[in-house]
């Protein structure tokens, strides 16, 4: 007989609870980006709908994928027979729907921009992981992600920088293609590329136009997130096995929050964007607990 009850560990294990720290840092980014002064309580709640609609996407995932991981990750929450399958479904839906009802709080422009984000993420799972269009749609999502935060203000100023977390996410996508068998060396080498691209792009728009005396604040975590990301690259370029492509696709995740925290420390509220530096370090540790890839 199935179990129809799973605990609260099996569920942070099916959304890797640990990765909903790189989500709430695109709000913030994008509102203090959009916006010279960010409404505290709208821009939190629409901080807490980008968190939901990223761990139903996590569940949704897994849903779609349950076939493949009974071959490729047997331990996983659903094939391992931890969360029973009707269950994941029902949450992933039910925080879908409960990040675009939360999204609301920002008023008509936030819910017109979770919409297509909670419908993008949707697709991705669904149907479009598998195809040439995966990793732009995985962008999709988190450039939507910014333009969460940025509907409270001009979503003209969060452009940029919605472009920019954009392309480090089509890089990681690009590698986790071959998490399970290992990353091609050509392939990591790309990504690796693309995601100091963004990596300067990001430390172009923190500084350009920053508030006087904030330039320097976003410098450590850019070069701290850069010297960590060439290293895990390397890694898998050298030696290009299942353990260092899923080493740097967690990497590669948990790299939006420096990437956010550099954008708000230069051009937002500063005591958010030292939580939000902060919160790199600590999702590294917890990394170490639970699967973020």
């Amino acid at each position: 007989m199935s179990p129809t009850r799973a605990t609260a560990a099996d569920l942070a294990d099916l959304v890797r609870l640990p990765a909903v720290l790189s989500v709430p840092g695109d709000v913030l980014a994008g509102a203090s980006l959009a916006t010279d002064r960010p409404p505290a309580a709208r821009t939190a709640a629409l901080a807490g709908a980008s968190c939901l609609l990223y761990l139903g996407g996590m569940a949704l995932n897994d849903v779609a994928d349950v076939d493949v991981d009974r071959d490729e990750r047997p331990h996983r929450p659903i094939p391992s027979g931890r969360v029973p399958l009707p269950l994941a479904r029902r949450l992933a839906l039910g925080l879908l729907g409960a990040g675009v009802g939360l999204a609301a709080a920002g008023g008509r422009r936030s819910v017109a921009v979770a919409l297509p984000l909670a419908g993008a993420v949707a697709a991705y799972d669904l149907g479009l992981k598998n195809t040439a269009a995966g990793p732009l749609a995985m962008s999709a999502c988190r450039t939507l992600d910014v333009l969460l935060g940025a509907s409270l203000g001009s979503p003209r100023r969060a452009a940029p920088a919605a472009a920019a977390i954009g392309l480090h996410t089509y890089a990681l996508t690009t590698v986790s293609r071959h998490e399970t068998t290992g990353g091609r060396p050509d392939v990591v080498r790309g990504a690796a590329l693309a995601g100091l691209l963004a990596t300067a792009a990001t430390a172009h728009l923190a500084f350009w136009r920053a508030r006087p005396g904030r330039r320097a604040l976003g410098l450590l975590p850019l070069v701290a997130h850069a010297a960590v990301q060439v290293r895990a690259a390397g890694a898998a370029v050298r030696e290009p096995t299942p353990a260092t492509a899923q080493r740097l696709v967690g990497t590669s995740v948990l790299g939006f929050v420096p990437l956010q925290g550099a954008l708000t420390l230069a051009r937002g509220p500063r005591l958010a964007g030292a939580a939000l530096t902060a919160l790199w370090p600590l999702a590294h540790r917890l990394a170490r607990r639970r699967s973020v890839t």
